[in-house]
């Protein structure tokens, strides 16, 4: 009886050591498995940014030597002209087009409407590689590699249809959609990839990457207003405050208001706001006459972003300025209106709100879809708004 009851008790405890073994192990691989990621990431990060610098500087440190396959512009897409070799999984190696004279690792900042079928016109490309991954309730271990060559939608960067046969939103018997979210807007705009460090301790590791040029954008807490109406700019071609191309100030947010469907009343209360003033201004803006007034509210305002008229100026001013919720406002689902939210730029008080489509009911019309009235129709329909 002493026996069995000894033999109990310790089958108790190697069972009780088991099991506090077992929750360090979980414990311990958890927080391995977290410090990797982290050491994927800085590594993904790393490349990005010796990518851009490649893009730039050859290794002798000469600034776009086409010599050297470094063009002086950045254009989103891939050199069909020219090859590369990659690395696949399984250890072997393949060829891959581009890499000499383009921008393979650039996406288009945003999708093609102007056919049948919507595309992006090109995705981030960092490695040659794109991947589509096993369903979970299929037997397949591993990703299938897709070597990018040729116009396949499956293997190629470039006019990737977003919905349709072979497109970012189609899965497969053995295999999901290949689309992701990347920038998190609610809309595949790009597709995964090996990650930058392949595997540790017998993990792979995976990433979607969106590079977007944001010189392609306007920025709304920098541009003024050369022009009245529509084209209609100042005719003081030889005034003080003529156009010199010299400050970001320089862009004409007042053109782009007019040509995308906005007033003259929405775009002198977005601009009453951002200087801060109690009266209306006029357009252009600045107007002529204002000697350098481009150039003051470059110096003055936008150029001291984090500091937002300093007393270390020697003089006053009001300017205000829009704020990250207004980005993420303006980057919803690629620009579509977030009905839950009203932000500065949008509100009736002092932003574009006819331009913004302060309503759920005012999107622009996409009438060159099929069976489509408007983009977030036709993003509903497809399932890309997730």
């Amino acid at each position: 009886m002493l026996l069995t009851v000894v033999s109990l008790l310790m089958l108790s405890m190697i069972g009780m050591a088991y099991l506090q073994v077992s929750r360090l192990d979980r414990v311990t691989a958890a927080q391995i498995s977290t410090n990797n990621i982290d050491i994927v990431a800085a590594a993904v990060s790393a490349y990005i940014g010796e990518t851009l610098v490649n893009d730039l500087v050859d290794p002798q440190g000469n600034f776009f030597n086409e010599a050297n396959g470094i063009e002086s512009y950045d254009y989103p897409w891939t050199n069909p002209e020219v090859n590369f070799s990659v690395l696949k999984a399984d250890g072997s190696t393949a060829i891959a087009q581009g890499g000499l004279l383009d921008d393979s690792w650039l996406a288009s900042t945003e999708p093609d409407f102007s056919g049948s079928e919507p595309k992006w016109p090109h995705l981030t490309n960092l490695n040659g590689i794109f991947l589509e991954l096993p369903r979970s309730d299929k037997n397949k271990k591993q990703p299938k590699e897709r070597v990018l060559k040729g116009s396949n939608p499956q293997k190629t960067d470039t006019n990737v249809p977003i919905t349709g046969n072979k497109s970012l939103t189609e899965s497969s018997s053995k295999y999901e959609a290949p689309g992701v979210d990347a920038d998190g807007d609610g809309i595949v705009d790009s597709r995964w990839t090996w990650a930058t460090i392949r595997q540790i301790s017998g993990i792979s590791y995976i990433m979607a990457v969106r590079i977007v040029d944001n010189s392609a954008m306007l920025n709304a807490n920098v541009a003024l207003s050369q022009v009245s109406a529509a084209d209609t700019f100042d005719t003081s071609t030889q005034g003080t405050d003529a156009p010199r191309w010299s400050y970001p100030t320089e862009l004409d947010l007042g053109n782009f208001v007019f040509k995308s469907g906005g007033t003259a009343t929405e775009l002198q209360q977005f601009l009453k706001y951002r200087l801060g003033t109690t009266t209306t201004p006029p357009l252009p803006l600045p107007w002529t006459g204002a000697v350098d007034s481009r150039a003051f509210f470059w110096l003055a305002g936008p150029s001291l972003f984090g500091n937002f008229n300093s007393a270390n100026l020697g003089f006053t001013t009001n300017y205000r300025k829009l704020s990250i919720v207004d980005e993420l406002e303006l980057r919803y689902k690629n620009g579509l209106n977030n009905d839950r939210a009203t932000t500065t730029i949008e509100s009736t008080s002092n932003g574009l709100f006819g331009l913004l489509r302060e309503s759920a009911t005012g999107e622009a019309s996409y009438t060159d879809v099929s069976g489509v009235t408007s983009m977030q129709t036709f993003l509903k329909m497809n399932r890309v708004i997730k």
